[in-house]
């Protein structure tokens, strides 16, 4: 499970928890949630582990949960 924390200006997701493949990568996460939130394709989206640091877009989920 992963878990979606808004920070600044994003938009709030109702749902905080969702079920993600562990073979789907950050750059697939980044664009199911540009598509949930109905956000622009042109505006940028940053995803962080743990409020910590920026995976790269090819980054397995599966392999971040095991770190």
């Amino acid at each position: 499970d992963v878990l979606l924390k808004a920070v600044g200006d994003t938009p709030i997701m109702k749902q905080k928890k969702w079920t993600v493949e562990r073979v789907r990568t950050i750059q697939g996460l980044s664009q199911f949630i540009k598509k949930f939130l109905k956000v622009e394709a042109t505006e940028q989206l940053f995803i962080y582990v743990n409020q910590t640091f920026a995976p790269p877009p090819d980054q397995d989920v599966g392999t971040l949960y095991e770190v």
